[in-house]
Parts: structure tokens; C-alpha cells; sequence
């Protein structure tokens, strides 16, 4: 994980998230950071982290969060676990010379389900679906906000605006490339989707499905 180009311009909370990637990575782990990363790893850039992880790598994507927040000085201050999600609050010192205090939420999915039972993405995506910001697996941005919408909407009703836009940009691509003698949606074979990675990603698409 490379170091920052200028460090005056890290946020206190980089040396935390650099640990936790090299950590996420050097143990093959399965994740995907699901949106906001642009400003990974140097900066969380003021919000939660969002990552999702294969159902079974859930254990030592657990230990590894806990190894990156010692590593970065830290501790964890509390944890919130429900079926296929759990939470973990981070606090800690930052080791630049400013000395500064830094403080991350992390919201990590196992898998991504609804009430704990029907999958809302396949498992695929974890492997063979994600894009590549600074060496950080990330979930191509069309699919991240088609998921937040959907996340949103069946666990909050509420439809979130700072999503919307690029997600129904998304359904209208798919709705267009869908050929007509496609399978049902709601068939065994559901049709498979390209979703693109933005131009400051590499590429790791083949075929991710929802």
C-alpha cells in the first residue's frame, strides 16, 4: 500500500486504513469497499466505511480489523453485531508528528442480504466483480449505488438522493443492453451484468451478477 504523496495532506485515520487494506490483503481476504473511496487510502474523508465481505471470510476479516486498529495505535472502542452485519468503532492516536486523534466507524456486510435471509448481491462480485483504487478493491460505482438504494430502501424506506442519480442511470443502461429474449429476472438464469469501473479504477469485471 503505497504512502502518501504528501503527508501533511493525510487525515489523522491513514495509518489505520493503510494497515487494515495491507492486512485485508496480505491475508486473501474477500472484500470490497462498497462506495466513497475515492480518497482511500489517505483519508476515510469524513465518513463510515462501508465494506463488503465473503460469508466465509467473516472471521478473519474480523481479526484483521482488530490487528489494523492495534497496529495503527487504536482500540476499538465498542462492537454492533446482527445477522450478516456487524459494526466496529475505532479510536485512536494518529502517528504523524502532529499527533492528531482519529476516529473511524466501520459497517461491514457478510455477504449482502435483506433481513438476513434473501441475498441482494451474488457472492461472485467478491472475486471476480470488483475494480481496483490504489490497490483497494471497491465495487464498480454503478453497482455501489444501485445497492445503497436498495439498502436504504428496504431497511430505512427511505430513497437516498446522493444514490439515486447514478443508480437509475444504471437500471436505464441495463434496461437498454437487456436483449429481448433474455431470461426472466425472476427465472433460475437470471441475465448477467456488466458493470463498469470509473476511470480512476482498475478492472477486475467478468460477469458479477445481482
Amino acid at each position: 500500500m503505497s504512502s502518501c504523496a504528501q503527508p501533511a495532506q493525510c487525515a489523522p485515520e491513514a495509518g489505520f486504513l493503510r494497515a487494515l487494506f495491507c492486512a485485508l490483503q496480505q491475508q486473501g481476504i474477500r472484500y470490497a469497499v462498497m462506495r466513497n473511496y475515492q480518497p482511500l487510502p489517505y483519508s476515510a474523508g469524513g465518513s463510515d466505511l462501508d465494506i463488503l465481505v465473503h460469508p466465509q471470510d467473516e472471521g478473519p476479516a474480523r481479526a484483521a480489523i482488530d490487528n489494523a486498529i492495534r497496529e495503527a495505535c487504536g482500540v476499538a472502542l465498542g462492537y454492533s453485531n446482527t445477522i450478516g452485519f456487524f459494526k466496529v468503532y475505532a479510536y485512536g492516536r494518529g502517528a504523524t508528528s502532529r499527533g492528531e486523534w482519529w476516529g473511524q466507524r466501520l459497517d461491514v456486510s457478510v455477504g449482502l442480504r435483506y433481513a438476513g435471509v434473501a441475498w441482494l448481491v451474488d457472492n461472485q462480485v467478491l472475486t471476480s466483480g470488483y475494480c481496483l483504487h490504489n490497490g483497494i478493491r471497491v465495487l464498480p460505482d454503478q453497482l455501489g449505488a444501485v445497492l445503497g438504494v436498495l439498502k436504504e430502501l428496504l431497511h430505512n424506506n427511505t430513497l437516498p438522493s446522493r444514490y439515486l442519480s447514478t443508480a437509475s442511470d444504471a437500471v436505464r443502461a441495463w434496461a437498454v443492453e437487456r436483449p429481448a429474449d433474455a431470461p426472466s429476472p425472476c427465472g433460475s438464469s437470471p441475465p448477467q451484468r456488466r458493470w463498469p469501473c470509473s476511470a480512476s479504477c482498475a478492472c477486475r469485471l467478468r460477469h458479477p451478477r445481482i
